[in-house]
């Protein structure tokens, strides 16, 4: 329960724009593992891999 409580307080599991580079600087330095995506909002294929990446996001928060 504490490595669960510990994980939803660090945001695990979600996936969301990040505006800043100093608050990019400041999820991954914190976590153990991060997944970061550079994209353009009018590439279709980054469309693609958000939708991938989100599903992708919900099932990890559902593993400890």
């Amino acid at each position: 329960m504490e490595q669960l409580q510990s994980m939803k307080e660090n945001d695990h599991g979600t996936y969301k724009d990040i505006e800043s580079d100093k608050h990019v600087l400041e999820v991954t330095t914190k976590t153990k593992h991060c997944v970061v995506h550079f994209y353009h909002t009018d590439f279709r294929r980054c469309q693609i891999i958000d939708k991938h990446l989100e599903v992708g996001a919900r099932r990890s928060a559902l593993v400890p």
